[in-house]
């Protein structure tokens, strides 16, 4: 579990969610959100500062974003869950 923030692309209210990934994709959970994204749903990774995990093919995006805390351990887990 990774903590982040997760935006749904309609406002620009962040939710507190935790990250999970599973062999289907990944999930998106807290107390009001709960998403389940495929890898091939997820169209865009930054990887600066912070972490974003982006999810569709125009402005606004879903998105999760982390402080860079956990950035590599999250790119360890997509290499290992979604290696295509």
């Amino acid at each position: 579990m990774i903590a982040g923030s997760y935006t749904d692309g309609k406002s620009s209210k962040a939710h507190r969610v935790a990250l999970f990934f599973r062999k289907e994709g990944v999930v998106i959970s807290g107390s009001d959100v709960l998403h389940t994204w495929t890898y091939y749903e997820i169209s865009k990774l930054e990887k600066g500062t912070n972490l974003g995990l982006f999810k569709g093919d125009k402005i606004p995006f879903e998105s999760f974003q982390r402080y860079a805390a956990h950035r590599d351990e999250v790119f360890q887990l997509l290499e290992q869950y979604a290696a295509e």
